[in-house]
């Protein structure tokens, strides 16, 4: 698909493979597979933190939508624990 075709020819760092991951982290989530979304969101905030501040808007999306995934696959520490590594809104 999309990000394999973007792993290979971008490479992981890439902004549009690291979209990309998130994209399809988010429509995994949307179908009920949790372990495939937290796999692909925990790469998408790692690649994050590695190029962005920590305030920045992308990385505050990742650790929302992790938080989301812990919640609807019934684990609630999890979910507190990535809802209080984002950042408050300003």
């Amino acid at each position: 698909g999309a990000l394999a075709t973007s792993r290979s020819v971008s490479g992981n760092e890439a902004p549009s493979t690291i979209f990309l991951i998130g994209s399809a982290g988010e429509m995994q989530m949307k179908q009920g597979k949790y372990p495939e979304a937290e796999a692909l969101f925990l790469e998408y905030i790692r690649l994050n933190k590695s190029m962005n501040s920590s305030d920045h808007p992308d990385l505050q999306w990742g650790y929302d939508l992790l938080a989301t995934i812990y919640e609807d696959w019934g684990k609630p520490e999890e979910a507190t624990k990535y809802r209080n590594m984002a950042p408050a809104p300003k």
